[in-house]
């Protein structure tokens, strides 16, 4: 979580703001599952079934909803162009705000862990998830209007992943 020697970060935020901007909902649920079973196969975590079975659950509900909130904003009055940023903007508040929430409700009935401790609530927390999903977002629009300019993403967002692992490669460092 947030602040504790757990966090990690890696590109599948990323990924699943670019699908679900790109191709919507059900196939954005396909995506999810596969980059778990992914991240399950790379990491080898010693998670109960029910853990990784929450997560899936977890963030397939999210992208129906933020994708039903961006469906929504897209029917307001005013430019197309607007009406479509705000909804994508929309459904990364709620998308990050929700999953953090979700995680922050099983660290408190299964650890005990408070938000303070959990440090999910941060806003440098809050920002990064925020960020990583909008990147994809970001991505999926360029992709739709030039489908080759998506190679102009590819740079930053490795950048980007990099840059967030640094943090957990320093405390590793420090325990070794």
């Amino acid at each position: 979580y947030g602040s504790g020697n757990s966090e990690h970060y890696d590109i599948s935020l990323t990924v699943y703001g670019f699908s679900l901007v790109m191709f919507g909902p059900a196939v954005t649920t396909g995506v999810i599952i596969v980059g778990h079973l992914v991240t399950y196969a790379m990491r080898r975590q010693n998670w109960a079934w029910y853990v990784h079975l929450f997560n899936v659950s977890s963030f397939v509900i999210l992208a129906g909803l933020a994708s039903l909130i961006q469906t929504g904003a897209h029917q307001l009055p005013g430019p197309e162009s607007a009406t479509l940023v705000l909804g994508i903007a929309a459904g990364i508040v709620l998308f990050t705000a929700g999953n953090h929430a979700h995680v922050a409700g099983v660290l408190k009935l299964s650890e005990g862990v408070t938000l303070r401790q959990s440090g999910l609530f941060t806003l440098t927390s809050l920002l990064i998830d925020a960020t990583m999903l909008g990147a994809g977002a970001l991505c999926a629009i360029v992709a739709a209007i030039n489908p080759y300019a998506i190679v102009l993403g590819a740079a930053p967002l490795y950048l980007n992943y990099s840059v967030l692992r640094l943090p957990r490669l320093e405390r590793q460092a420090k325990t070794d």
